[in-house]
Parts: structure tokens; sequence; C-alpha cells
């Protein structure tokens, strides 16, 4: 009964803070907390007290964000970032150069709308190699590196050539199949083996690979 209260409670100060919010930033709590202690004044059920600890849940929620003139409900009003949100999500681990490819947007507005859900917590943005590639935020991070790695067009066939092919090859010939440098070839060789997609077994002179598993 009491959380029940509190969201509703809650609710009614969210309410005021988007009234705020479009006339001014929230550049502290103590501002928007003196606001709504006023707007309630004359509501018995609430007290300054009460309304700080209400406030603190939201930022902590990232409901509301200290310094940004949105709620988070709001966010994805806006058509381009509501589509650059999509197209994360459809493409996990989408980096800029992929997002400025799909929408032919600069890469300062990229940022803008990037920073914007990150702080309100619509995305993650993970760094991989000097590279930053961005997932929804409850995606799974033990995900992360596959996806990444995965976004890679020659790792992909290499996959698909071991598992069509269904039984193992020396990387000289998996180099000349896929006309792949071999340092490439095994740099990415290497990478699959960690992710425990290919598997690296002994032949009767030199070392061979074979499919283990698919990614997902």
């Amino acid at each position: 009964m009491k959380k029940e209260l509190f969201d509703k409670d809650e609710q009614i100060v969210y309410k005021i803070i988007k009234e705020y919010i479009k006339k001014k930033t929230i550049n502290n709590l103590i501002d928007i907390i003196n606001f709504i202690t006023y707007r309630l004044k004359s509501n018995d059920n609430f007290n300054r007290n009460k309304i700080e600890i209400i406030v603190k849940n939201l930022v902590k929620k990232k409901k509301i964000v200290i310094g940004i003139r949105l709620v988070k409900d709001d966010v994805l009003e806006l058509p381009i970032r509501r589509n650059i949100y999509e197209y994360i999500k459809n493409n996990p681990g989408a980096n800029i150069n992929d997002i400025k490819k799909e929408f032919s947007i600069g890469s300062n507005s990229i940022f803008w709308h990037l920073k914007i859900m990150e702080h309100f917590q619509f995305i993650r943005i993970v760094k991989y190699q000097s590279q930053k590639n961005i997932f929804r935020f409850e995606s799974t991070p033990k995900d992360d590196i596959l996806y990444i790695i995965l976004k890679n067009e020659k790792i992909r066939s290499i996959i698909n050539l071991l598992k069509n092919k269904g039984t193992p090859l020396r990387p000289t010939v998996l180099s000349e199949l896929l006309s792949i440098h071999y340092s490439t070839l095994k740099k990415y060789l290497n990478q699959l083996v960690e992710l425990n997609l290919i598997k690296k077994v002994n032949g009767e002179k030199k070392k061979r690979y074979k499919f283990y598993k698919d990614p997902f």
C-alpha cells in the first residue's frame, strides 16, 4: 500500500517537474525542490523532506538529469533521436560511422543525441580498439565483444566456411579460400578461439581449426 501511495506521489512531483522544464533547465536540486514545495504548499500530503526524497529518487532512476532540459519520457519524442535508438536496438554494437552512413547526419549531431540517450540510460557506449560501440542500456554486457567482432564481414565468413565444411581446415587453406591475408586471418582466428566459437585442433603436422558453436 505504501509503495502505491509513493508511486502516485512520485507522479504528481514528476508532472510538476515536466512543467518546470518547459520554462527552464534544472540546474540544481535545491531550485527544483523549492519550486515543487511552493506548488504543493496547500497539499497536506507533501512536505519539503518528502519532496526532496522523491526528487532524488527520480534522479537516481534517471527520470530527470541535472543540467538537461528534458525528462526521460520526452527523450525519444524527437524523430531522428528515436530513429537512431531503433537503429541501435536492431544493430547491437553499431558505431558512429554506421550511424552516419545510415542517417546522413554529422558527427556533432550524432554525439549530441547519443549523449542525451546515455544520460537517461537508453544506451551504453562501449569502447573497443579505439572505436565507440553503442548498445541498448538493457542489453547484456557479456555479449558486447561478441556483437562487435561479428560486425566484421570477414570474421563472419570464417565462421560460415568452417561451419559449412564440417571438417578442420589449416589457416593457409582458409586464407586462400577466403582471400584474407594470412596474418590478418590468424588474428581473426585467435579472436574466434577466445570467444569459443571455433576450436583449434591438432593435425598430422600443423594446427587446424574447426567450427564449434553458433554465436547466439
